[in-house]
């Protein structure tokens, strides 16, 4: 991440502060698609496809970066979202040597898809994508729901410790060109990523929360005390921006305005539709407010300082296009 070019890659991207970046969507429905994959199999979820054993699979993991670029995405997030050491020893992956290899497998596979995507693509009319290192909170590694409810009982000094490994694998890995800090649940997980980003200062990062309403965070912890969190950051320049995820589109606007910051603001809400952790599958959304209302969640979102948009869960390459030709036809990107 530290060199040249993903630095004037990152410039550009935050550059114009009016001008929208489109992130990606749901990567594990996608994934699916193919019938050959079964994320239910391994507690890894999609990371379970970086593995040597499902090497014949890899290319779906390509194919699906390569249909969210092409439908607009400015930026991938890559399958290193469950990706973690204590998680690859559970399937048998011991060694620090052969973790990095999967780490750096994850980031490989999102570069190759961006390139093959770049060459297909009018590269007058964009800027080249970049791919973000997705790095999961603690409770997306336990695998029992706990990143929807934020209760770790762990302090801040031991989520840093836990972090550490992978938050320094992914920064000094050349062809990362950001780390996305994904689905946080809880304050204390916010102010570790602040000591890591203070820790590792060529790292820049955007800190994303999950919520469960208008104003809290999975925890219950309010979202108007992060920014007090943030400005612990030695670097203010190294948060490229900060915003919500994993979090049903309704509480959106809300939650924006709740967090005022100087910082650009992120968004890439679920599809609205509920995950039951214990049990593993989909609830049906409780609102209206789901992705077919892009058109009418965008300009509030916009207005409430979001300038990256994508999806998250049960969010398609559909949802990415819709999003980025609203952005086109008013000429935000």
């Amino acid at each position: 991440m530290s060199s040249h070019m993903a630095l004037t890659g990152l410039k550009e991207l935050v550059a114009d502060k009016s001008r929208c970046i489109v992130l990606d969507g749901g990567f594990a429905t996608e994934l699916e698609k193919d019938s050959r994959v079964d994320l239910s199999t391994s507690s890894l979820w999609s990371a379970s496809l970086l593995l040597d054993r499902n090497a014949h699979l890899q290319q779906v993991i390509v194919n699906a970066h390569k249909t969210y670029f092409l439908a607009g995405a400015d930026v991938a997030t890559t399958t290193s979202y469950q990706a973690s050491a204590d998680g690859f020893k559970r399937e048998g992956v011991t060694s620090i040597e052969d973790i990095e290899k999967l780490f750096a497998r994850s980031i490989d596979l999102g570069v190759q898809a961006r390139d093959a995507a770049w060459n297909e693509m009018d590269q007058s009319q964009r800027m080249k994508p970049l791919v973000g290192a997705s790095i999961g909170c603690y409770g997306a590694a336990l695998a029992d729901g706990s990143e929807y409810r934020g209760d770790y009982g762990k302090s801040k000094e031991q989520l840093v410790a836990w972090h550490k490994h992978r938050f320094a694998f992914f920064t000094n890995y050349a062809p990362v060109d950001l780390l996305i800090c994904e689905t946080i649940p809880c304050l204390v997980e916010v102010e570790a990523f602040v000591n890591l980003l203070n820790e590792f200062p060529t790292s820049h990062a955007i800190i994303a929360m999950a919520c469960r309403n208008g104003t809290e965070l999975n925890s219950g912890e309010p979202i108007a005390h992060v920014s007090k969190i943030l400005s612990k950051l030695k670097n203010q320049s190294q948060l490229v921006a900060v915003g919500i995820n994993c979090t049903p589109p309704q509480h959106v606007e809300s939650l924006l305005r709740e967090l005022n910051c100087p910082w650009l603001k992120a968004v890439y809400p679920n599809s609205g539709e509920g995950w039951d952790g214990v049990n593993k599958i989909w609830l049906p959304a409780d609102s209206g407010d789901g992705p077919s209302s892009w058109e009418k969640l965008l300009p509030k979102w916009y207005d409430a300082g979001a300038r990256f948009f994508g999806g998250c869960c049960r969010t398609s390459p559909n949802d990415i296009r819709a999003i980025r030709d609203y952005f086109e036809r008013r000429q935000l990107l």
